[in-house]
Protein backbone atom coordinates (compact mmCIF):
# COMPACT_ATOMS: atom_id res chain seq x y z
CA UNK A 1 0.00 0.00 0.00
CA UNK A 2 2.77 2.38 0.94
CA UNK A 3 4.67 1.53 -2.25
CA UNK A 4 1.56 2.19 -4.35
CA UNK A 5 1.17 5.61 -2.72
CA UNK A 6 4.80 6.46 -3.48
CA UNK A 7 4.46 5.40 -7.12
CA UNK A 8 1.21 7.36 -7.48
CA UNK A 9 2.83 10.47 -6.02
CA UNK A 10 5.81 10.16 -8.39
CA UNK A 11 3.54 9.72 -11.41
CA UNK A 12 1.42 12.70 -10.31
CA UNK A 13 4.46 14.95 -9.92
CA UNK A 14 5.86 13.83 -13.28
CA UNK A 15 2.50 14.52 -14.93
CA UNK A 16 2.34 17.99 -13.35
CA UNK A 17 5.80 18.75 -14.73
CA UNK A 18 4.66 17.72 -18.20
CA UNK A 19 1.46 19.77 -18.00
CA UNK A 20 3.08 22.91 -16.49
CA UNK A 21 6.66 23.07 -17.83
CA UNK A 22 6.91 26.88 -17.72
CA UNK A 23 5.90 27.10 -14.07
CA UNK A 24 8.29 24.27 -13.21
CA UNK A 25 11.17 26.04 -14.95
CA UNK A 26 10.40 29.30 -13.15
CA UNK A 27 10.26 27.48 -9.83
CA UNK A 28 13.64 25.86 -10.47
CA UNK A 29 15.15 29.25 -11.34
CA UNK A 30 13.70 30.80 -8.16
CA UNK A 31 14.99 27.93 -6.02
CA UNK A 32 18.49 28.12 -7.49
CA UNK A 33 18.54 31.89 -7.05
CA UNK A 34 17.51 31.57 -3.41
CA UNK A 35 20.16 28.90 -2.88
CA UNK A 36 22.87 31.13 -4.35
CA UNK A 37 21.77 34.24 -2.46
CA UNK A 38 20.76 32.87 0.94
CA UNK A 39 21.62 29.26 1.67
CA UNK A 40 25.20 29.02 0.39
CA UNK A 41 26.35 32.35 1.92
CA UNK A 42 24.76 31.35 5.22
CA UNK A 43 26.38 27.91 5.33
CA UNK A 44 29.82 28.76 3.92
CA UNK A 45 31.21 30.27 7.18
CA UNK A 46 29.99 27.20 9.10
CA UNK A 47 31.70 24.82 6.67
CA UNK A 48 34.90 26.86 6.74
CA UNK A 49 34.99 27.09 10.56
CA UNK A 50 34.18 23.41 11.05
CA UNK A 51 36.75 22.31 8.49
CA UNK A 52 39.41 24.53 10.08
CA UNK A 53 38.67 23.07 13.52
CA UNK A 54 38.92 19.53 12.16
CA UNK A 55 42.08 20.10 10.10
CA UNK A 56 43.92 21.69 13.02
CA UNK A 57 43.06 18.76 15.29
CA UNK A 58 41.24 21.06 17.66
CA UNK A 59 38.05 19.04 17.39
CA UNK A 60 39.52 16.29 19.57
CA UNK A 61 40.55 18.80 22.23
CA UNK A 62 37.18 20.57 22.11
CA UNK A 63 35.31 17.25 22.10
CA UNK A 64 37.04 16.06 25.27
CA UNK A 65 36.52 19.40 27.00
CA UNK A 66 32.89 19.86 25.94
CA UNK A 67 31.67 16.27 26.27
CA UNK A 68 30.34 16.60 29.86
CA UNK A 69 28.61 19.90 29.11
CA UNK A 70 27.15 18.70 25.83
CA UNK A 71 25.81 15.47 27.23
CA UNK A 72 24.12 17.17 30.17
CA UNK A 73 22.65 20.19 28.41
CA UNK A 74 22.01 19.03 24.86
CA UNK A 75 22.27 15.25 24.96
CA UNK A 76 25.08 15.42 22.38
CA UNK A 77 28.54 13.90 22.25
CA UNK A 78 31.60 16.11 22.49
CA UNK A 79 32.18 15.91 18.74
CA UNK A 80 28.60 16.97 18.02
CA UNK A 81 29.01 19.99 20.30
CA UNK A 82 32.11 21.08 18.34
CA UNK A 83 29.92 21.27 15.24
CA UNK A 84 26.92 22.73 17.08
CA UNK A 85 28.75 25.79 18.45
CA UNK A 86 29.99 27.14 15.08
CA UNK A 87 26.63 26.29 13.52
CA UNK A 88 24.75 28.21 16.17
CA UNK A 89 26.99 31.25 15.97
CA UNK A 90 27.86 31.48 12.29
CA UNK A 91 24.80 30.13 10.51
CA UNK A 92 22.20 31.73 12.75
CA UNK A 93 23.79 35.17 12.56
CA UNK A 94 24.24 34.88 8.78
CA UNK A 95 20.64 33.84 8.27
CA UNK A 96 19.43 36.62 10.56
CA UNK A 97 21.46 39.19 8.65
CA UNK A 98 20.00 37.99 5.37
CA UNK A 99 16.50 38.18 6.78
CA UNK A 100 17.13 41.67 8.14
CA UNK A 101 18.48 42.76 4.75
CA UNK A 102 15.29 41.55 3.11
CA UNK A 103 13.11 43.34 5.66
CA UNK A 104 14.97 46.63 5.97
CA UNK A 105 13.47 48.89 8.55
CA UNK A 106 11.74 46.05 10.35
CA UNK A 107 12.37 46.18 14.11
CA UNK A 108 11.70 42.46 14.52
CA UNK A 109 14.33 41.51 11.91
CA UNK A 110 16.89 43.89 13.42
CA UNK A 111 16.51 42.22 16.81
CA UNK A 112 17.81 38.94 15.34
CA UNK A 113 21.21 40.56 14.82
CA UNK A 114 21.74 41.43 18.49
Amino acid sequence: MKRLLQISAAVGIFTALLIFPQEAAESVKAALKMCAEVIIPSLFPFFAATNLINELGASKIFANALAPLGSRLLGLSGYAVTAFIPARRVVYSGAAKTRADKQRGSVKAARFLQ
